[in-house]
């Protein structure tokens, strides 16, 4: 199968991921956002941010594994788990806490950091994959997106086959929690 639907390619998903949660982030940023418009912005945050490490962890960081070094792998996994805790912290803080800034910025820096390195990295993978594994990895990604869990958990495996396992199920649960919200508000 070869890469005739360029939306499939590895590089063109993540970015594509990668662009809607700074968007999120920059919206989150500005100072005069009304307390619940901004809770209901960090909620999305969480969920589009959960959803996309999550796909990282199952699919990118495996390939960049084989692909490139394990090292470059390791360390991808480890600012995901920084940035993992850092969500966890936010997802039930007030907007209006003063904390809620400190670590709005911290977790800004951390995922503009990120995404920098792995936009990088993105470029060498490709370079090292045929087109029909950069178009596999890239369905991939997206079918793992879909599924993910929606809230952080700081405390499940993140790397394969451990999280193969765990993030559906947890995804199970993060759906019908945020169906609960929902219905709530």
């Amino acid at each position: 199968m070869t890469c005739e639907h360029t939306n499939h390619h590895i590089a063109e998903v993540v970015t594509e991921d990668h662009r809607g949660i700074r968007e999120l982030i920059t919206a989150l940023e500005v100072a005069d956002c009304e307390p619940t418009r901004r809770r209901r912005l960090m909620d999305d945050l969480i969920g589009e941010l959960s959803r996309h490490l999550a796909a990282e962890e199952q699919v990118l960081y495996p390939a960049v594994q084989r692909k490139l070094s394990a090292e470059e792998a390791e360390t991808g996994m480890a600012e995901h788990t920084g940035i993992t805790y850092v969500l966890k912290c936010l997802e039930r803080m007030p907007a209006m806490e003063p904390r809620f800034d400190v670590l709005l910025t911290e977790l800004s820096g951390r995922v503009r950091a990120n995404f920098r390195v792995e936009e990088d990295m993105l470029a060498t993978l490709t370079d090292a994959c045929t087109h029909e594994e950069i178009a596999d990895l890239g369905r991939r990604f997206r079918t793992a997106r879909q599924t993910g869990p929606t809230r952080p958990h700081p405390a499940a495996p993140h790397t394969p086959p451990a999280n193969w396992v765990v993030d559906p199920a947890l995804a199970a649960v993060d759906h019908l929690r945020d169906a609960v919200r929902i219905r709530e508000v």
